[in-house]
């Protein structure tokens, strides 16, 4: 992409932005932003507490700043004239990203105009309107969903900014699109490094750090403001964890603002068994209080706290949703003539027949998988030995980046150290994309080009030979 803009002109719109945010960049953040509006595509990445998205409401600060675009989207006569689009892989991530930029996000399936099976509205037929894309949490794209969007991407669209944070649990699906980009070498990438967060005092920070550079030690777990870890015996880890929640529920928290993370569904201190005993202590069953039965499973009127297993995009509701139950109807007191669990999400509320309830669970507790794109005032989060198969640096490190303010730790620290923090996912995934990328962009020939440039001749050759390249052109 050609840049239209000086060093000086860029350090003149940065500073305003800096100004209007009440905030100052570090070094690396303004080469991120500075090589994100001088590259077609680009990855950024970064660990909690360094700054990405600061840095991505900087990016599109800036941008809007140099081709003189508004950022109210009342400013235009269609929506479609809106240059900003920013999508997320679930609704909680998208909704996360719209808080943190005041721009609509939307998840990576409505974008698409998906139909519930393999069909998108958006192709290379159809492509997306716009002039700069934000995808976050990109770690969560897997393959196929990547090659949907990438298809749908114009040649004309300016700016594609992939956010993502390669230490996460790699995509549910096929494939592990974030980390072969970055290994590729093809697109253009900053890794934020610097950590601002833990400059304030944040444990929880620093924990997820030592665990990202294998430097967690006994000390590590020492209780602080924002962090804490019970040790106890395995058969005390359920008991715990239901004092802590109970307690934080007493002191007024919001229960969306709590979660209990867990690696596994069965163990005795396994999701099933934390939603049931949870479920107890936060919605206990009552004279009045409505009750539907799902096999094992009971609802209950009165907030029962619960999550959407599958994509349900007739009635806007995904993959990783968590909702409330606010009503239940007996089959005389609807127009289907059915029993109807009514789940509110947001700003929505869904009716499910007992057929559709298949499609929910309590999320009192919920996976660590399922979690990702999220974040929580409050994590819990038990280990026990019966998880050791289960305990990998990765699934750690996630679920310890969902807490913002609170985390809570319990059960035996030895199996954390021991499995939770020094062992490697050894579930390696074997793909194609490296070497895809590498045959499309004869990458080897052009670093051995690079290399016989001066430093001034290659930042004018860095987009030569790209022109005519998509990011369709990747998942061909």
């Amino acid at each position: 992409m050609e840049r239209i803009f000086t060093d000086a002109e860029l350090l003149k719109i940065v500073g305003a932005v800096e100004e209007e945010e009440a905030l100052s960049y570090g070094k690396e953040q303004y080469d991120a932003i500075e090589t994100a509006l001088s590259e077609k595509i680009f990855i950024l990445t970064g660990g909690p507490g360094t700054g990405k998205t600061t840095v991505i409401k900087g990016i599109i600060n800036a941008y809007a700043e140099i081709h003189d675009h508004s950022l109210d989207k009342d400013d235009y006569k269609d929506d479609e004239d809106y240059p900003f689009v920013l999508t997320a892989p679930t609704g909680r991530a998208a909704k996360r990203m719209k808080e943190s930029t005041g721009i609509d996000s939307v998840t990576i399936h409505r974008l698409l105009g998906w139909d519930g099976h393999e069909t998108f509205d958006k192709d290379e037929d159809n492509p997306l309107k716009g002039k700069i894309l934000v995808i976050d949490e990109f770690s969560m794209v897997d393959i196929w969903l990547a090659y949907q969007l990438f298809r749908a991407i114009p040649n004309n669209m300016q700016v594609l900014i992939v956010g993502g944070d390669e230490d996460q649990l790699p995509s549910v699906g096929p494939g592990q699109v974030l980390a072969d980009l970055l290994k590729s070498n093809v697109v253009q990438s900053i890794p934020l490094k610097e950590v601002y967060r833990q400059k304030e005092g944040s444990k929880i920070i620093q924990l997820a750090h030592e665990i990202k550079n294998n430097q967690v030690h006994a000390d590590s777990l020492i209780k602080a403001t924002d962090f804490n870890f019970f040790s106890c015996p395995d058969y005390q880890v359920v008991d715990i964890v239901k004092q802590v929640v109970k307690k934080a529920h007493e002191k007024g928290v919001d229960q969306r603002q709590i979660q209990v993370l867990a690696p596994m569904y069965r163990s005795k201190a396994g999701i099933h068994k934390l939603n049931e005993e949870l479920q107890a202590v936060i919605n206990p069953p009552q004279q009045g209080r409505r009750e539907m039965r799902f096999g094992d499973i009971v609802y209950r009127k009165g907030g029962d706290k619960v999550i959407q297993l599958v994509n349900q995009p007739e009635d806007g509701v995904f993959n990783g949703d968590i909702g409330e139950v606010v009503a239940i109807f007996e089959k005389d007191e609807n127009t289907e003539q059915e029993e109807q669990v009514v789940v509110s999400f947001d700003e929505k509320e869904v009716a499910y027949g007992k057929a559709d309830l298949m499609n929910l669970m309590h999320a009192y507790c919920t996976s660590i998988h399922k979690s990702q794109g999220s974040e929580f005032s409050i994590v819990v989060i038990p280990i026990i030995h019966g998880y050791n198969r289960m305990l990998r640096k990765n699934l750690i490190y996630t679920a310890i980046t969902r807490a913002k303010q609170s985390l809570v730790m319990c059960g035996d620290k030895q199996a954390f150290l021991r499995g939770g923090v020094r062992t490697e996912d050894t579930n390696q995934r074997y793909t194609s994309l490296v070497s895809y990328l590498h045959e499309l962009f004869d990458i080897n020939q052009k670093k051995k080009q690079d290399s016989q440039l001066s430093a001034d001749e290659r930042l004018l050759a860095v987009n030569v030979g790209q022109e005519d390249f998509s990011p369709y052109d990747f998942m061909e």
